[in-house]
């Protein structure tokens, strides 16, 4: 009795391993910061640019910053989220940038626009393929039938018809799975061309705004944001653990 309680007992921790999941928490090292619309946004300048940032949320592998960019110097900068990267190492290091041994870049707008219009390109073609297919499929069916009239008898006709109906094709559910998969491409790529912060030039007291997206470190405790633009390259630390609820 004495080992069945203990075997229940690691059923029921196992099973609820199993249903609990794992949230990324971010947050910012530096004091200098403000709160807006309950997100917690560092604020750093160095003469020549000043920045806002925020970690907005991460999604899977995907862990998402928002920037705000303004240029407070009088020589014209260009912001290219290309080149912005986040260094780590697995110890927190004792000042930004220092004892990092690992850098991963962020996500580049144009390579993700250029990635979605070729999937929403073979989704075309592939449903386009898919058409001439059953077409050609069904004047062959068609066919098939006007041969079976003259040269099959009643029950074989039945069991062609039973047939049919188990394999028949329904243009307007693939239509439909096929709009359905274009418009989730084409949601994807507005937000890459419009809510991504993407390469920009910036006047004396223009700024520029939006997310920025990179791979999630499952190692890094604390990680140093690089935002390198003209003159300027500067970081903001977050601490960054996985809870478990």
């Amino acid at each position: 009795m004495k080992y069945g309680i203990g075997l229940i007992f690691i059923l029921v921790l196992l099973f609820l391993i199993s249903c609990s999941s794992q949230k990324l928490v971010v947050e910012p090292v530096s004091e200098n910061t403000f709160w807006e619309q309950g997100r917690e946004y560092v604020h750093h300048t160095d003469g020549h640019i000043e920045l806002n940032i925020c970690h907005e949320r991460a999604t899977g592998s995907t862990m998402i910053f928002y920037f705000e960019i303004i240029n407070i110097d009088s020589m014209t900068i260009e912001v290219d989220p290309a080149l912005f990267y986040y260094s780590y190492a697995v110890a927190p290091p004792d000042t930004c940038g220092e004892n990092t041994r690992h850098k991963i870049t962020g996500k580049n707008p144009e390579d993700e626009i250029k990635r979605i219009d070729k999937m929403i390109r073979d989704e075309k073609d592939s449903y386009a393929s898919t058409l001439v297919v059953d077409g050609v499929g069904a004047l062959l069916g068609a066919v098939a039938g006007i041969i079976d009239l003259f040269f099959s008898d009643s029950d074989d006709e039945e069991e062609d018809a039973e047939e049919e109906e188990e394999s028949t094709y329904d243009p307007d559910q693939a239509r439909y799975e096929h709009d359905q998969r274009i418009a989730a491409l084409e949601a994807e790529k507005y937000y890459w061309e419009n809510d991504v912060l993407r390469r920009t030039t910036l006047s004396k007291d223009d700024h520029c705004g939006g997310f920025v997206e990179f791979v999630v470190s499952k190692n890094a405790k604390t990680i140093s944001v690089h935002i390198p633009a003209g003159k300027s390259d500067l970081c903001c630390d977050f601490t960054q653990q996985w809870v478990t609820f």
